[in-house]
């Protein structure tokens, strides 16, 4: 119960969050992390930019892999160079959909909190009646976000960013039922710079 509690306002919280960050950057976006940011905001450096995927999803009954909308992907420096934000569109603006309502559009807010050594994130979508918060950890190579299952008969999540290269990464989603072993992987994205 107080579990719950405090995810709500934790939620309220990062919703006011979002609006304030996103009426402040709007008038300006940074080109770069701010020299006194974190060093970790570095690891954000190659993911920055604008990315088309292609994606994939595991089938329902776990026979194999379907392939799902792609998306166009832009990744910016945000909140004067201390956070890294994202907007992702699928399928892209520039496809023709028959119902603009089931495009799915979401951004995140990154920010890097030194004392736990560990960054907050909070994902949020058109669509969505919820801002999903994630904590996770980088080193330069991979980014492993994580969110706990928050209800009775949820699952946990795990999400990696991985083989980030200049002009590609990779990115997939995973769930599990304790949170600590026998993960599946439900969902792959393989990006490539426009």
């Amino acid at each position: 119960m107080i579990h719950n509690s405090i995810s709500k306002l934790l939620a309220i919280y990062l919703a006011l969050f979002f609006t304030l960050a996103f009426s402040f950057n709007t008038f300006a976006t940074p080109s770069q992390a701010n020299p006194n940011a974190p060093e970790q905001l570095a690891h954000w450096n190659k993911v920055i930019g604008s990315w088309t995927t292609t994606e994939e999803s595991l089938k329902r009954d776990g026979t194999g892999w379907a392939p799902s909308t792609g998306a166009l992907w832009n990744f910016y420096w945000a909140m004067d160079g201390w956070a890294i934000r994202d907007e992702y569109f699928s399928p892209p603006l520039n496809s023709e959909i028959s119902d603009p309502n089931k495009r799915q559009i979401g951004t995140n807010i990154r920010v890097f909190n030194q004392e736990k050594n560990e960054w907050i994130m909070a994902w949020i979508t058109k669509a969505g009646q919820s801002v999903d918060v994630y904590s996770a950890k980088s080193d330069g190579k991979t980014i492993v976000m994580y969110t706990p299952a928050l209800k009775e008969g949820a699952q946990h999540k795990r999400i990696t960013f991985f083989d980030i290269k200049d002009n590609s990464f990779e990115w997939k989603m995973e769930f599990s039922k304790d949170g600590k072993t026998n993960w599946l992987e439900v969902h792959r994205i393989h990006a490539i710079r426009n």
